[in-house]
């Protein structure tokens, strides 16, 4: 399995926003490109943290664009 993590500040008013957007980015991912899932957390401080799995690395890297091609 493969894991890619994802951390960052989001301002308090674009919270649910943010939540609503990591669903659906992830269920494309998960019913479209291969992706085994993934899972988004709030922490204490504030930061959010995300993770998204994969069965291997090639799987993950041909889900994505090469620069260029976007």
């Amino acid at each position: 399995m493969f894991a890619v993590i994802y951390k960052g500040f989001i301002f308090p008013d674009a919270e649910e926003e943010y939540k609503k957007l990591w669903h659906q980015i992830a269920t494309y991912f998960i019913e479209c490109r291969g992706a085994l899932g993934s899972c988004l957390h709030k922490t204490m401080e504030g930061e959010w943290i995300a993770y998204s799995r994969w069965p291997d690395k090639d799987t993950r890297d041909a889900s994505w664009p090469k620069d260029g091609e976007a």
